[in-house]
């Protein structure tokens, strides 16, 4: 049988890639939940990239092992990075991410409670009734000195 180069490197490239690790997943908008065509993920060490479907998904196949950054970008959203670890050879890990739009503003409420345990205040106000002889005594005073008129009120 002669030998044919052409067959041993496909041989040797289906090998190489039979044990490659890939990534794949599916892109959504994070307000509604949309699924996000032409979205660019990168994986960014080895500059393998490629774009979304209509549908959201993408795949990256023939990463070896490592650790990596996937970084996803689209026009109108913020970019994300995301570090992920293909542990195996032949690793298969999916993402489900959701990208936010570039103008969207998070908002929270706080709502404070009190104490189950402290008493509510009384709604009630304080009331104080002045005697005459109080009134008289205080008359003398507010109009001279108001401290000593203050200090003069029970």
């Amino acid at each position: 049988m002669p030998f044919r180069p052409g067959i041993v490197a496909f041989l040797l490239l289906a090998a190489l890639t039979a044990n490659a690790a890939e990534i794949k997943g599916r892109i959504t908008q994070a307000v509604g939940g949309e699924a996000l065509g032409r979205v660019e993920v990168t994986v960014i060490e080895t500059k393998a990239s490629a774009t979304t479907s209509p549908a959201g998904e993408f795949d990256i196949p023939r990463l070896s092992t490592g650790s990596y950054t996937l970084r996803l970008n689209a026009v109108g959203f913020r970019m994300l990075t995301v570090p992920f670890t293909l542990a195996a050879a032949n690793e298969v890990k999916e993402f489900s991410l959701s990208l936010v739009p570039d103008n969207f503003h998070h908002t929270d409420k706080v709502e404070v409670h009190g104490d189950i345990f402290q008493g509510s205040d009384s709604p009630a106000t304080n009331e104080m009734n002045l005697q005459s002889s109080e009134i008289r005594e205080a008359s003398t005073v507010f109009a001279d000195d108001p401290f000593r008129a203050v200090q003069a009120l029970p």
